[in-house]
């Protein structure tokens, strides 16, 4: 069924599953929730476990095994954050400590490829998703495969639509 895009994502293999989600989700959720608010996070965790679920059908169409869990969602929303939490902090000169400084515009691909932390970030989690696929290792205490296809589809959506919903800090990609 269409809705099965979106709702596997609401089901999990195990607690340790969910406890990998929600840290993750806690790490770079937040800092895309506080830039572009509820809605454009809820779209953006949305289009990613959709696009991951549609990737994963894709590469592997007869596959048996049950695609569940929020990785994909939660991927989304670390490509988004990747965008603009791995920029040096903005110098506060002599503004008082409890002012929150302007959001610093989206990098573009250019500028993100040239931010060493963001590099760095990027190939781990590509190297460890491609790993983990290629391996079949479990993750924690979880004994199925990663869905490591479905991780880098909705990874590509939320670095791909983050400009396009931002609503903070527009600059192209």
């Amino acid at each position: 069924m269409p809705w099965t895009f979106a709702t596997y994502a609401l089901l999990h293999g195990s607690w340790m599953h969910v406890i990998f989600n929600s840290v993750w989700l806690a790490a770079f959720g937040s800092p895309v929730a506080r830039r572009c608010g509820a809605m454009r996070y809820g779209i953006l965790a949305l289009a990613g476990a959709i696009a991951g679920a549609a990737l994963h059908l894709l590469i592997d169409p007869l596959s048996l095994a049950p695609l569940v869990g929020a990785s994909a969602g939660v991927s989304a929303l670390m490509a988004a954050a990747a965008r603009f939490v791995f920029q040096p902090p903005v110098p506060r000169g002599a503004a008082p400590p409890w002012q929150i400084p302007a959001p610093q515009p989206l990098q573009t691909i250019p500028e993100l490829l040239r931010n060493r932390t963001a590099v760095v970030f990027l190939a781990v989690w590509l190297v460890t998703n491609f790993l983990f696929g290629v391996i079949a290792l479990p993750l924690g205490a979880d004994s199925g495969a990663i869905a490591w296809d479905a991780h880098l589809g909705g990874f590509a959506v939320g670095f791909f639509l983050l400009p396009l919903i931002d609503r903070r800090g527009r600059r192209g990609s």
